[in-house]
């Protein structure tokens, strides 16, 4: 399969976006209240524009669908993400139990070892369930023509994203559960169906969209604001039709760019180790507020300044992280292996 290096930089500016979402989010601006209106508009409005990372993140996934997708290739994909959210949901919490940081009962230390059943990692539990799916779904779209994907896109962002905006979510679905992980899987998949079509619409045309989208769903957070007093989160939920439209229009932008460099792609198996590391339930008070100390600086002319620095530095580091564990756990596999063929 061509290698896409332009959509392993996508992941890799999707995972700073994710980072930085979490820094308004566990941060603790996205709900402060005695925020100047400088500080206020600048950090929602930067959470907005990265809103979309969640939703890219399920359109590349959906635009490598091979047109057979084998159960073992999924199981042993299924098989790497468990792995890996274990490893996090056990080690972080009990660092911080060992260092005093956290109080943990018996039930929940029993909890950390079942990090899906648990949904320790909201996005880890999805993402495995619909890869459960993926050979069924693949095998489906292959039967299809380009005509039927196209409806079956229609019927399910009707379903996915217009449907709420009703008043009433039938589904009770904002985004964070399987049924979006497919709409947006099968977006990306349409997208690769019609690549040529693509990538022959001018970059500022998508970066247009993108740009209007957020823009739109700004306005109407702040029109909500002025006129109820109420933020409005649901029109930057991940299954909202303009979240999902400037989605697609970053996503676009990114198949236009022209990137020959393998360094994006030698860096993206690290990426999801990035977001275990940052969206850990017990780590992010520790993390935000005893280790950044986001906090300080929600009413500081320094809040750009500290914004960018906590948010490069971590993801930094969290690739950091991800690729040691990769390497010291690879180093023990090989040495098992070496000893049962010896043995």
């Amino acid at each position: 399969m061509k290698r896409y290096y332009n959509l392993d930089l996508l992941r890799l500016v999707c995972i700073y976006f994710v980072v930085c979402i979490h820094y308004f989010g566990w941060g603790g601006l996205s709900s402060a209240t005695n925020v100047g209106i400088i500080n206020l508009g600048l950090g929602g409005g930067l959470a907005v524009a990265c809103n979309i990372a969640v939703n890219c993140f399920y359109m590349i996934s959906g635009f490598f669908i091979k047109d057979t997708e084998t159960l073992e290739g999924c199981k042993n994909r299924i098989v790497r993400i468990w792995s890996s959210a274990l490893f996090y949901s056990v080690i972080i919490p009990l660092l911080l139990l060992a260092f005093g940081q956290i109080d943990l009962d018996l039930k929940s230390i029993v909890l950390l070892f079942f990090p899906v059943m648990g949904n320790q990692y909201w996005f880890a539990t999805c993402y495995i369930a619909v890869t459960a799916l993926l050979p069924f779904i693949a095998k489906g779209l292959k039967q299809l023509d380009n005509k039927q994907v196209g409806i079956l896109l229609a019927v399910m962002l009707v379903i996915d994203c217009i449907q709420p905006l009703f008043g009433v979510n039938a589904f009770s679905n904002i985004g964070y559960g399987p049924l979006h992980a497919v709409t947006m899987y099968v977006l990306g998949y349409w997208i690769k169906r019609n690549i040529q079509k693509i990538t022959a619409i001018k970059a500022w045309r998508y970066i247009a969209t993108y740009v209007i989208a957020i823009l739109l769903i700004a306005m109407i957070i702040l029109l909500s604001v002025k006129f109820s007093s109420d933020r409005n989160r649901t029109i930057a939920d991940y299954n909202s039709i303009l979240l999902v439209i400037a989605s697609f229009g970053f996503f676009c932008a990114f198949l236009k760019f022209k990137v020959n460099t393998t360094l994006f792609s030698r860096l993206s198996p690290y990426v999801f180790g990035v977001y275990l590391l940052n969206d850990n339930q017990y780590a992010r008070q520790f993390l935000w507020q005893n280790i950044f100390h986001c906090s300080d600086y929600h009413s500081s002319s320094l809040l750009i300044l500290h914004f960018l620095i906590v948010t490069v530095y971590f993801t930094v580091v969290g690739l950091v992280v991800e690729y040691v564990r990769l390497k010291f756990f690879g180093l023990i596999k090989n040495k098992v292996g070496a000893l049962k063929k010896d043995g």
